[in-house]
């Protein structure tokens, strides 16, 4: 079945009846028996009860294998009121090449079963490991909200001088049996979760246990995640052996840096050929899933995962003499899971290039991306630096808080029907400036969408003025902010409401309100966001009309969350000014009926009304 554990945190909840629940997962048994260091069989017991439609997907057996990983055994059984209505062979298994990865020995076998609801429908699978083994299955039983698990077991055996790592939410029972290590995490009526917003991460609530060998064997290599360093030893020695660059990409290194007088503007010539010349494929599989391409299989075929586009960079810039280093990160998880130095916890490979005044964190698969910035998958997050002499844990920097702004700037000419032509700025920063990348190149439609996507009225005729970015001017300075901000302007027929002699006129042109859950709280919320937001309005009074009535400017506080909102007039012009300041923070589930006060003083506040009367 599928094992998907969302990003979302996660929430416990009551146990239902088996029949009120949407699903059930009523037994999950896996079982790791490690024969050698290159022999490892992984076995499967689980079956689930479907009860509703839109848990359809959780029955489906999903499992990718390739040249060191097969299914060696496959059976199951579809049942219905205590009756087995069908038996599920291997050959019923639905295997194709998997599109998504590069290595032609990567398939998907799929197969998803047919009956009316409610059924129950177990696996029973073998998958055998052999000459690649890094990392064990990951044991995360828990598949989907609100679908609890009545039993569930890990066990790994392993011969005693075996050693094993893992990062588990409880301690194993561990066993000695006929020279083995047997390692056993079992768990009882887990209740389920609901998904809450600003949860803890899912890690610290989830039943899960990640676990790999210390020492290991994969693909004719051995290598050790004792430590970090160890991990970082073994992948520097599995880099192409053929590093070398082609001929002809040797000369196009020297004509491309041919007059720079410093390493960044080598640097920012390199990567500009890397973005027109190469592109982005995932090659997730085999030795693939570590090892880069040779720099001569991208420079022929144009294309390379993470790790080859990165690793091609690094022997570019080596030979237009500038230094640099492979990084391995996790881009969902910002810092790595602790005492638990498992390569099997990254999923991403960049470069990294320290120049006299800054240290570059480069995005190879993605080089519209502004050179010098850090991207949202990499700031503050722990890397791994692959060093000649080892791996070296370190940290991207972030970036503070009160640099993390984003401006909305409207003037709102109001005609006395209500209808009103507005010229507006957007000013985003940071992460919220890289959905402008390559903004202009979008589709009109797509170019409207996305400008009127959280206006609190309709935009019609909404046309983009002007479209402006720093993303080009990075000097090699740390303090470097990439910046995009768009004008446009358009038409609306029904911003402000006529009744009578009077103009009722909303004070956000942006939709900006909060929610809250109805239902008890059952986790502490945890605000992980610092930046501030500001909207700024001028309204023109249309001829013939006066100011009846103005909002009450307040100030609200909280420990996540500041909003200052003030209204004032100035000759025929009415202001509106709000800044909305975010604050990292962490509120105990108890405190909850604070977070909804806040919610609704602020929803208040920011949904109040500008009354204009005819003079």
């Amino acid at each position: 079945m599928k094992k998907i554990l969302t990003a979302f945190a996660l929430a416990i909840v009551s146990t239902w009846g088996l029949y009120a629940q949407p699903a059930v997962i009523l037994n999950h048994e896996a079982q790791v028996v490690v024969n050698s260091p290159v022999d490892v069989k992984y076995s499967v017991v689980e079956r689930i009860r479907i009860n509703e439609e839109n848990m359809l997907p959780l029955a489906d057996f999903v499992y990718y294998t390739d040249a060191f990983k097969s299914i060696s055994s496959f059976s199951g059984t579809i049942e219905q009121g205590g009756k087995v209505i069908k038996k599920i062979k291997q050959s019923d298994l639905y295997t194709r090449a998997d599109s998504d990865a590069f290595a032609d020995d990567s398939f998907i076998n799929v197969y998803s079963p047919s009956a009316t609801l409610p059924f129950e429908v177990e696996y029973k699978y073998t998958i055998s490991l052999r000459k690649a083994v890094a990392s064990f299955p990951n044991f995360v039983p828990v598949v989907a909200e609100l679908v609890p698990v009545k039993h569930a077991s890990y066990v790994i055996k392993a011969p005693a001088d075996y050693t094993i790592g893992y990062h588990a939410s409880f301690e194993p029972a561990i066993a000695k049996e006929k020279g083995n290590s047997v390692y056993t995490w079992e768990i009882n009526d887990f209740p389920g979760y609901v998904l809450e917003h600003n949860m803890p991460e899912a890690v610290s609530i989830v039943p899960h246990v990640y676990s790999c060998p210390m020492d290991f064997r994969f693909a004719g290599t051995g290598g050790s995640q004792s430590s970090w360093k160890e991990a970082g030893a073994w992948l520097h020695s599995i880099e192409p052996k053929d590093s070398s660059l082609p001929e002809s990409m040797v000369s196009t290194v020297h004509r491309l840096t041919e007059g720079c007088t410093s390493d960044l503007e080598k640097l920012r010539a390199l990567y500009g050929w890397l973005g027109e010349n190469t592109r982005y494929v995932s090659i997730q599989l085999g030795i693939g899933g570590y090892a880069p391409m040779s720099p001569s299989l991208v420079c022929k075929t144009g294309y390379g995962d993470c790790k080859a586009l990165s690793f091609l960079l690094k022997k570019m810039l080596e030979e237009a003499g500038v230094s640099s280093e492979y990084v391995i990160v996790s881009t969902d998880r910002k810092k790595v899971l602790d005492n638990y130095s498992s390569i099997g916890q990254m999923n991403h490979a960049m470069l990294c290039v320290p120049l006299q005044k800054d240290t570059v964190w480069v995005e190879c698969t993605n080089p519209s991306y502004p050179l010098g910035y850090r991207h949202e998958g990499i700031a503050g997050h722990q890397v791994v630096l692959v060093k000649d002499d080892g791996g070296e844990l370190v940290n991207v920097p972030d970036y503070d808080g009160d640099l993390k702004v984003d401006s909305d700037y409207a003037k709102i000419e109001l005609s006395a029907d209500g209808s009103a032509h507005v010229r507006a700025t957007r000013t985003r920063r940071l992460e919220s400036a890289e959905s402008y990348i390559k903004f202009t190149e979008k589709e009109r439609k797509d170019i409207q969408e996305s400008l009127s996507r959280f206006l609190a009225c309709v935009a019609e005729d909404l046309t983009m003025d002007s479209f402006r970015t720093n993303f080009d001017e990075y000097q090699g300075t740390p303090d470097f902010i990439p910046e995009a901000s768009v004008s446009f302007h358009f038409y609306s027929s029904n911003l402000a409401k006529a009744a009578g002699d009077r103009l009722f006129m909303p004070a956000m042109l942006t939709n900006i309100g909060m929610t809250s859950q109805r239902g008890a709280r059952l986790h502490d919320l945890v605000f992980n966001y610092e930046g501030t937001e500001s909207y700024n309005y001028e309204i023109a009074i249309p001829d013939g009309f006066t100011v009846d009535a103005l909002p009450e400017s307040k100030h609200l506080a909280t420990a996540f969350m500041d909003l200052d909102i003030s209204f004032s007039t100035e000759g025929n012009i009415v202001k509106v000014l709000v800044t909305l300041s975010n604050h990292k923070a962490k509120l105990q589930a108890a405190s909850y009926n604070e977070y909804r006060r806040f919610v609704k003083d602020f929803n208040k506040a920011t949904a109040s009304t500008i009354v204009l009367k005819k003079a």
